[in-house]
């Protein structure tokens, strides 16, 4: 499986004797077999980086600028390392991208610098490190198969979809695994039998994907990786994307903490020195723009780089563990009017606080949907007012609620008001 493999990719997106490959991969991570292999059956010039240099931007870029290094392979990460370091290649220059999802403000980054053909590569460990690749010049796709492998896109009932239909991907070909070691039943669940070919196995990746008319495939993300909030699910995929388009955002990561009733979506940000004096109601309308509100995250935090495992993906354990010390606040405005009064004091009861702004977010300040159902309630009683709880998901600021409450007070008829 790895020759077949290596020999595919010596072809595409191609190695030569007269190449140069910076290896970055710690060997734990099965993509370090192209960085050491590759180059050998080749002829090229193997180069191998120090595990200090390959998480260092000023490491990195000198390592590539003084052995005129022409091709990396690297995961997201470590090319955003690159990036914000204002790396550019002075010849030409083949940027492997692979591990996790490479996203479109990346590839708009990667791209606007000259001398740089940029590949996607995509595969699961199971069929022996990448399955497709492809070069990138427009949108970002999985791509065809490499030699002797092949995709289903199948639906739940393992079933081919129509081109355009989301559905699972399934790989098989010479790259498959025979399993897992010693894991017999984890092995029945994702090696499973070929519906179009008895004799034969696919491995169920757990990727949600479609097919383009043009026989490439978008991915969609990952199919246990979903998380659902209050019933409406979520690709983080997609939030992660709209984030690094805020103004001043490099970087940036969302994950859910809490349990059932009290999950939240976190967004982390690294932001630019022009991002410093933005606040969190600020990233919140941004959002409002291009999401729909359940994708808004309910807080974010600053931090001064994304942490990131061994393999170079982003740590998504060691950030549901942070706290939120670096917390980007709104300031504390008070309120302006009577009810924005009556509202915060309200909040100020419920949550524990001692003050809390008109522009501050319930579920920032430790809301949840037990307290919201109970802020509902005290709003009924005191203002006469039927809110729904869906309204304070979708306005839950002070500021928001005031402007929102005499719509529902309209509809009330005054008999029905407490006396």
């Amino acid at each position: 499986s790895l020759t077949n493999f290596l020999l595919s990719i010596q072809k595409e997106p191609g190695l030569h004797a007269a190449d140069t490959l910076l290896a970055v991969t710690p060997i734990s991570f099965d993509i370090h077999t192209l960085e050491l292999f590759l180059p050998l059956i080749s002829g090229a010039t193997l180069l191998l980086a120090s595990s200090s240099q390959r998480t260092s931007g000023v490491e990195l870029e000198r390592l590539l600028t003084r052995h005129q290094v022409t091709v990396m392979q690297a995961t997201p990460a470590t090319w955003k390392i690159l990036m914000l370091q204002g790396w550019k290649p002075a010849n030409a220059f083949k940027a492997l991208c692979g591990g996790e999802a490479l996203g479109e403000s990346l590839k708009e980054e990667l791209l606007a610098r000259e001398n740089i053909e940029l590949w996607n590569m995509y595969g699961p460990t199971e069929t022996t490190v990448w399955s497709p690749v492809k070069r990138i010049n427009e949108s970002v796709v999985i791509g065809r198969p490499i030699d002797n492998t092949y995709f289903f896109v199948l639906d739940t009932n393992a079933k081919k979809v129509p081109i355009g239909v989301p559905g699972e991907l399934y790989i098989g070909g010479e790259g498959l695994a025979r399993g897992y070691l010693n894991r017999s039943e984890m092995t029945n669940e994702k090696f499973v039998r070929n519906p179009f070919a008895a004799r034969e196995l696919l491995y169920k990746t757990g990727d949600l994907v479609r097919y383009r008319d043009t026989g490439d495939i978008d991915f969609i993300g990952r199919i246990d990786d979903q998380v659902k909030i209050r019933g409406y699910r979520i690709e983080l995929g997609d939030v992660e994307a709209a984030l690094c388009k805020l103004p001043g955002v490099v970087d940036a990561a969302a994950v859910v903490i809490g349990e059932t009733t009290q999950k939240q979506l976190i967004a982390y940000l690294v932001k630019n020195e022009k991002a410093i004096e933005i606040s969190a109601s600020q990233f919140e309308q941004e959002l409002k723009a291009s999401l729909p509100h359940y994708m808004v995250p309910n807080a974010f935090i600053e931090l001064s780089e994304i942490p990131l495992t061994p393999a170079g993906k982003v740590n998504r354990k060691l950030l549901t563990e942070m706290g939120k010390d670096n917390l980007i606040q709104d300031q504390c405005v008070e309120p302006r009017n009577a009810l924005e009064q009556e509202l915060c004091a309200i909040w100020i009861d419920l949550l524990e606080l001692k003050q809390v702004g008109i522009h501050n977010n319930f579920f920032t300040l430790g809301g949840h949907s037990l307290l919201a159902v109970r802020f509902t309630n005290v709003v009924r009683k005191q203002l006469g007012v039927e809110l729904p709880i869906a309204t304070l998901f979708e306005h839950p600021t002070i500021a928001e609620l005031a402007a929102l409450i005499p719509e529902f007070q309209s509809v009330i008829h005054l008999a029905d008001l407490p006396r």
